[in-house]
């Protein structure tokens, strides 16, 4: 398991389990390296603990941090350069007239691009939240409006660092639209108290599994076929048949 997913799975086993669940981990690790790169001594050794940061002996953890911030930056980079829409902004704002060390900022604008802005949290902390959350929503194509709440931000508030990803894309394996019809579909308001029924659209295709069930090797195995009720048979799968 690599550092990311280890991270990931800690932090999902400590967030709220009612309800449906989205969170970025590999976000949220990204803003955690920005921090990193500004701490030192007790500070950073717990964050890196937490990122699972596999740094060599008398290596410094910011120094991972930036090294691993270069790498996630290139691989988004290649990433956008496909058929799709990849935008994974990070921002910081700082209090006005806060002096940072230069090596801080030119570290964390090095790693991940970051950009730094003034804010007036002591006089304006609604009007600063304000301006985060349309930067963010601005980068999200609206999907992430209210990135920060209400409160969140207040007179004590020195720096924000905001790490967010927005994907547009085609899915790997489309409905065909043959293989769908139109339904009725009930969802409950539970709040409300009542049903509300809804036109959507009823998929018959079945989605591609990635591995045989009887054998466990991959997609278009000739030694195996699985059929509809799970049974398997040692032959070569017919024409058109399907996992």
């Amino acid at each position: 398991m690599s550092g990311d997913e280890a991270f990931g799975a800690d932090l999902y086993g400590r967030l709220p389990g009612q309800g449906n669940l989205v969170f970025s981990p590999a976000s949220i690790a990204t803003a955690l390296r920005l921090v990193l790169l500004g701490a030192r001594g007790e500070t950073a050794a717990q964050i890196a603990a937490a990122l699972h940061l596999d740094i060599p002996d008398g290596a410094a953890p910011a120094r991972q941090a930036a090294q691993e911030l270069q790498a996630v930056s290139a691989i988004l980079s290649d990433l956008a350069a496909g058929d799709l829409t990849l935008r994974a902004p990070n921002a910081m704002w700082v209090q006005s007239g806060l002096p940072l060390e230069p090596g801080f900022i030119a570290a964390v604008a090095a790693a991940a691009a970051v950009t730094v802005r003034d804010a007036d949290f002591r006089q304006a902390a609604e009007q600063a939240r304000q301006e985060i959350n349309q930067f963010i929503a601005e980068q999200t194509a609206g999907k992430i409006s209210d990135l920060l709440g209400p409160g969140v931000v207040s007179a004590a508030t020195s720096l924000v660092l905001a790490s967010a990803v927005y994907l547009k894309a085609a899915w790997a394996h489309p409905f065909p639209a043959g293989a769908t019809h139109d339904a009725w579909a009930r969802a409950s308001l539970a709040r409300a108290g009542r049903t509300r029924a809804s036109r959507t659209r009823i998929s018959r295709a079945r989605a591609p599994r990635s591995r045989c069930p009887p054998c466990g090797s991959g997609p278009g195995c000739a030694t195996c076929a699985a059929t509809a009720t799970r049974r398997s048979s040692c032959r070569t799968p017919a024409p058109g048949s399907a996992w």
